[in-house]
């Protein structure tokens, strides 16, 4: 554990890695008894917020994922390879999940606001009520509406968390200057189950680590992504993406 002075007394409104006062929790053990001291089991979820800007819901990326798609089905045969495509077309779907590298902010019904950080490998920092949901941004703007992102949650109960670990420390980068000792076992997975109404409707809340950028995805009860609507990428990325680039033509080759 790797623990901070900071006080939550974040400059003009904006988010402080150290001024944060949560801890730096790089073990099993450590993860599993702060979540038991934040009695996060049984919460109601109200709402998510993103500190920073989520990586993959800018035009570039967008596009980038909407073409590997169609690349896809068009090899597979799903979809004619005729043009143009409209920059979100009708029948494509892509994975709601969000790379960042700034908390993720989840407020319950209660009235609590949990912060998430794993944008390093083993290293998950958790607490509630220490970052206020306007604060304003991080290292950059947001750039997606995490609400719509992962909406399916929003009422859904937490049953159940899962620390998923591995012999390997994979990724490390000692961003933010921090450091990790040789351990038995790392964490490599944090995923809150939830539910709403009846049991084996279960959704997963999944955050994982990626060099120094994290992901949070939305998943099934086995693992696998949701997907979202290419046309319904416009609710997530309102006003932070012109209507001109939303609405816009593509011509796509897929010669190879």
């Amino acid at each position: 554990m790797v623990l901070s002075d900071g006080k939550n007394k974040f400059q003009n409104n904006e988010f402080s890695f150290w001024e944060w006062s949560a801890p730096v929790l790089q073990t099993h053990e450590e993860v599993m008894a702060k979540i038991k001291e934040l009695k996060l089991q049984g919460r109601v979820i109200k709402g998510f917020y993103s500190v920073g800007m989520g990586y993959n819901w800018t035009d570039d990326n967008i596009g980038e994922a909407i073409y590997n798609t169609i690349k896809r089905m068009v090899k597979e045969n799903l979809i004619t390879s005729k043009g143009p495509f409209p920059f979100l077309p009708e029948g494509v779907y892509i994975s709601r999940y969000a790379e960042i590298d700034e908390p993720f902010l989840i407020e319950f019904e209660d009235g609590d606001i949990l912060g998430i950080d794993y944008s390093e490998g083993s290293c998950v920092r958790m607490e509630l009520n220490t970052i206020p949901k306007d604060i304003k941004f991080g290292t950059n703007r947001r750039t997606f509406h995490p609400n719509v992102l992962f909406g399916s949650l929003i009422g859904k109960e937490i049953v159940a968390i899962e620390v998923t670990t591995s012999t390997e420390l994979d990724k490390f980068t000692w961003s933010h200057g921090l450091d990790i000792g040789e351990q038995d076992a790392y964490i490599t997975k944090l995923s809150l189950v939830c539910k709403k109404g009846r049991d084996w409707e279960r959704e997963k809340l999944e955050l994982t680590s990626w060099y120094d950028y994290g992901m949070v995805a939305v998943t099934d009860y086995e693992g696998e992504p949701l997907k979202i609507h290419a046309p319904d990428i416009k609710e997530v990325v309102a006003g932070f993406i012109d209507e001109e680039t939303l609405n816009h033509q593509d011509d796509f080759s897929f010669d190879d």
